[in-house]
């Protein structure tokens, strides 16, 4: 499987309609998938999938976390893998794993917890 980032400033999305994604060339003919909604582990994923253009539009998705980096890529890694195994269970053949990561990661405070704020897509090209 290949696997692929960028990496989207979404501050250039403060004050506009479009919440923070990224966009990405594909071929003629492949077929893609990217989630809806932000993924939870655990639980069913509801994609939509993208055929006809030849550029894919990767929405990001805000993730709360605890401010600890190994805590964050654990996190990060459990959700790609959740959300491929998914995709293969779809579609049987997953290709490549495109992520879209959002900077800078916000610290926000909720409940007396300071937390990192992350912006995050996930994109999936399939056979």
């Amino acid at each position: 499987m290949k696997l692929t980032y960028n990496r989207i400033d979404v501050k250039a999305y403060d004050g506009t309609e479009a919440g923070p994604h990224d966009i990405i060339p594909r071929s003629k003919g492949e077929l893609w998938v990217t989630p809806q909604a932000p993924l939870v582990a655990g639980q069913l994923i509801e994609w939509w999938w993208h055929q006809r253009e030849d550029q894919l539009l990767v929405p990001m998705h805000p993730y709360m976390l605890p401010c600890e980096p190994a805590l964050a890529f654990g996190f990060m890694l459990q959700l790609g893998v959740t959300a491929g195994s998914q995709v293969q269970k779809l579609t049987g053949n997953l290709l490549h794993l495109h992520l879209s990561l959002g900077h800078p990661v916000n610290e926000v405070v909720q409940n007396n917890q300071p937390l990192w704020q992350y912006q995050v897509g996930f994109a999936f090209r399939v056979k």
